[in-house]
């Protein structure tokens, strides 16, 4: 509880401190297509049930929308242009 205390300070004085921070500590992680999806509907959900705040609901579905341009990046080959400079 200390742990989840440090990580998100803003919820000190919320009644349901022990729930919010344990729905923030068990999101999926962001390391896998299939895991990027989990935290997608996590977050939702946590939005709808009033866990996030609307900017961090925001914050938290682009760190989702970067992980996942990363993930497809890193699977794709790099394209790069054959023209000559002459």
């Amino acid at each position: 509880m200390i742990e989840a205390r440090e990580k998100f300070p803003q919820e000190a004085g919320d009644d349901r401190l022990g729930e919010s921070m344990a729905y923030k500590l068990a999101l999926p992680g962001l390391g896998s297509a299939s895991e990027i999806k989990e935290y997608i509907g996590a977050v939702a959900q946590g939005i709808a049930l009033g866990f996030f705040t609307g900017r961090e609901g925001s914050q938290l579905l682009y760190a989702a929308q970067i992980a996942l341009s990363a993930l497809e990046r890193g699977r794709k080959p790099c394209v790069t242009s054959s023209r000559k400079t002459r």
